[in-house]
């Protein structure tokens, strides 16, 4: 067999169309396309063709998983999930991602401080909401656990600025009002206790 052609692509000037016997066999990254010296007429094998076929993809895959960390900040499990639904190769998608992780580009303990904070500070949601949420994202207990450790937060505060916000003028003796209240902040993750300490200093 043999490379009969190498075209840039038109839609990313970075990389390459191999074609070999007439026929697009692989794409390479430009960089790529010189390490291993390809050439218009080189012989090449099918062991050749399947490692760089594999490469490129590989390649694609993690530009593609650096662009999406470029926008925004996501767990390990909601990266891969993000890859597979643009339908790229499961098996290589885990390999980027556990790369990735290795480099320090993605780290869920991180990613839960920073959710955790956010979540508490600007949406008011309690630590059972938190932790959920979290769960759900792919975070392991262990560093949600760990999250909550090294944050400082003052359930009362938030639970009583909620109160104060929400339901200002509300009859707290009222059994139907104070059970709305008790469901509305049970949904946003606070705990029982919490709230009826919190309802029993606004009585």
């Amino acid at each position: 067999m043999k490379i009969t052609d190498i075209k840039v692509q038109s839609h990313n000037k970075e990389r390459a169309s191999v074609f070999v016997d007439d026929e697009y066999s692989f794409s390479l990254d430009l960089t790529s396309v010189l390490k291993f010296s390809l050439k218009k007429g080189k012989e090449i094998t099918e062991d050749e063709i399947e490692r760089y076929n594999r490469e490129g993809n590989f390649a694609k895959i993690r530009d593609k998983a650096m662009d999406i960390l470029s926008k925004k900040a996501v767990t390990k499990k909601m990266l891969l999930e993000t890859l597979i639904k643009k339908e790229y190769d499961k098996n290589l998608s885990k390999e980027v991602v556990d790369e990735l992780i290795k480099i320090g580009c993605i780290d869920d303990l991180e990613f839960a401080k920073n959710y955790a904070r956010d979540a508490f500070e600007y949406k008011k949601h309690g630590k059972m909401r938190i932790t959920t949420d979290l769960l759900k994202k792919g975070v392991e207990k262990s560093d949600i656990d760990e999250a909550f450790l090294s944050l400082s937060f003052s359930y009362d505060d938030n639970i009583l600025d909620i109160i104060n916000t929400k339901f200002k003028n509300a009859d707290f003796k009222d059994i139907k009002t104070k059970n709305k209240i008790i469901r509305y902040l049970a949904y946003r993750g606070y705990n029982i206790s919490d709230i009826m300490s919190c309802l029993g200093k606004m009585e």
